[in-house]
């Protein structure tokens, strides 16, 4: 694995499905290799499917045992959270564990100010 820096932004933009996959499987596998966290920004989002929220399930548990931290930066309004709604990944009738509820609870959370790596799909 090589050397591992602090933080870093990806945003995510365009349409997060299942035709820009590889693509977008490839950009936050990168970022997860060479950084010890990376937030995604998803907030340029236009169309986001299922494929898209299993991939950031895959690549948080990838994240999580590997020591690496993955997290949205993103507003609770938008593609994302609406289709993290639709399922049942968020909001009050959501599923998911402890700490996937964790997880997609960062789409409340407003951005910071780590450094941005643009995706357009």
């Amino acid at each position: 694995m090589s050397e591992s820096k602090e933080r870093h932004r990806i945003s995510l933009a365009g349409n997060l499905t299942i035709r820009n996959s590889a693509e977008i499987h490839a950009t936050i596998s990168e970022f997860l290799e060479s950084n010890q966290t990376v937030d995604l920004d998803c907030t340029d989002a236009t169309e986001v499917d299922f494929s898209f929220l299993q991939l950031l399930l895959a690549a948080r548990k990838t994240a999580s045992l590997t020591g690496r931290s993955l997290s949205i930066t993103h507003t609770r309004h938008g593609v994302l959270h609406d289709a993290a709604t639709r399922a049942g990944l968020v909001g009050t009738a959501a599923v998911a564990s402890d700490a996937d509820r964790a997880f997609w609870a960062t789409l409340d959370k407003e951005t910071d100010d780590a450094q941005d790596h643009p995706h357009r799909g």
